[in-house]
């Protein structure tokens, strides 16, 4: 593996408009010399050519944001007394499309979002947050609303947005909204403490405290399914107790409802289109979170991750320590608790075992289910940033290049198209399936934002 040693090395011109790949500044040969070196001795094989080119580099101020979504790069710009300016740039040419200036802060919001919409939050010290809607094509602000978040990513192709609205004493409202124009679709009141959750198939979920709970039609707001969920204790006209807290989830056509106090949890699953109960399990931790694990159900907590059957809550195994972040074809990549070594691993989804302990390589989040993972590490050789990827026969990770300029946490991908193959980028030990382009974002410690673009991808 060696380094690509094209212009990139070469000095840069901040002052001229990003136009392609942009100039470095010098690194002495014995430099490169040891990179090279390292390179080859990492990966295990003989030396090849780097397998990410850099495709543009935007410039970019400390307190400057980025935005790597849908192909294009979005940076905002925070000036003075909270102005703010968001840049729309194409990939890979590194064109700037537009700029708009706003005067209040201004924070994008990650995608998926609808198609020909960039979603972005507003506010100012004083200021109730605002939603924004702008035109991905010119910059120019569709619609604003107070209060409003979206409730859910939009789907692919999606032509409206699902948005939580603050309203008085703690009461909100789900209001569905046309993407474009910001026309109300449909509007419900929800009380204090009700739970909505998007669960799939043109549906959500509401739970109240009191314990009653809808299925409704995302496109209409008409009520499906009523039913009460039993894991409450305020349904049985009990107090609330110190540390309550519930949760709302739907994986695998079932309702899941969790309930938690004094650091333990009582998970229940109901048929979604009766809302009957079909199962419960209590979990002797403060579960943060329920996940796919594969073909079973992760029940994810502060110390650790338990596996359990999705039709009859039976557990299949636990895994202390070990946190899900993502998954990956044949495995479930998961994060050691930052107070036993803050690392990841791969582990097998039937058992929960060790199938590759990633050491000091870090997967860039968050991971898709039929992505290939692209992993950076920062603890060897020289200061930079490593680039790898899975081996093929999944033994270890494979170095790809070395970005002598990236920050460590300041980097992101993007493949635009995925979300229109089936199972998205083709994963590793499945070349049949079509690749999608692969963009890299990393910020760098003399300023822009540096974007390279897999070289494997189609041209």
């Amino acid at each position: 593996m060696v380094i690509d040693l094209g212009t990139d090395w070469e000095p840069r011109e901040p002052e001229s408009p990003p136009r392609g790949p942009a100039r470095r500044r010098p690194r002495s040969t014995a430099v490169l010399l040891v990179c090279l070196l390292l390179v080859s001795t990492l990966a295990g094989a003989a030396p090849t050519a780097s397998a990410w080119r850099l495709a543009t580099s935007i410039p970019m101020a400390p307190a400057d944001g980025y935005l790597l979504s849908t192909g294009r790069l979005f940076v905002t710009r925070q000036g003075t007394a909270n102005h703010t300016r968001i840049e729309a740039y194409s990939l890979p040419d590194g064109r700037r499309l537009w700029q708009t200036a706003l005067s209040v802060r201004a924070d994008l919001i990650p995608n998926p979002t609808p198609p020909g919409v960039v979603l972005a939050q507003l506010g100012t010290a004083s200021d109730t947050d605002r939603l924004a809607a702008l035109d991905a094509a010119t910059g120019r602000v569709l619609w604003q609303l107070a209060g409003a978040a979206p409730l859910d990513p939009s789907p692919p192709g999606a032509a409206r947005v699902l948005l939580s609205v603050g309203l008085a004493a703690g009461t909100s409202e789900l209001r569905l909204v046309d993407a474009r124009t910001g026309a109300t679709v449909w509007a419900r009141t929800l009380t204090a403490g009700t739970v909505a959750t998007v669960v799939g198939a043109g549906r959500l979920a509401l739970r109240s405290l009191g314990g009653t709970a809808e299925v409704i039609d995302e496109r209409t707001g008409a009520t499906l399914v009523t039913g009460r969920l039993d894991t409450d204790p305020a349904s049985t006209g009990v107090p609330l107790p110190v540390g309550f807290t519930t949760g709302l989830y739907a994986i695998d056509g079932q309702l899941l409802a969790t309930y938690t106090s004094r650091g333990a949890t009582r998970v229940t699953a109901y048929d979604l289109s009766t809302l009957d109960r079909r199962w419960h399990l209590d979990v002797d931790d403060l579960v943060l979170s329920l996940s796919p694990c594969g073909a079973l159900l992760c029940v994810i907590g502060e110390r650790g991750t338990t596996a359990v059957d999705p039709a009859r809550g039976a557990i299949r195994w636990t895994a202390p320590h070990w946190t899900m972040v993502g998954t990956q074809p044949g495995a479930l990549v998961a994060k050691d608790l930052p107070e036993v070594r803050d690392r990841f691993a791969l582990l097998d989804p039937a058992t929960g075992r060790t199938q590759l302990d990633l050491r000091d390589w870090d997967p860039i989040q968050p991971t898709a289910p039929d992505e290939s993972m692209v992993l950076t590490t920062n603890r060897r050789g020289p200061p930079g940033l490593w680039i790898g990827a899975l081996r093929s026969d999944g033994t270890g990770v494979q170095p790809e290049a070395f970005l002598p300029d990236a920050i460590a946490d300041g980097c992101a991908t993007d493949r635009p198209g995925a979300e229109g193959v089936a199972g998205g980028a083709d994963p590793p030990g499945n070349p049949a399936r079509p690749r999608s382009t692969v963009y890299l974002a990393c910020i760098t410690y003399d300023g822009p934002v540096d974007v390279w673009v897999d070289r494997r991808s189609p041209q």
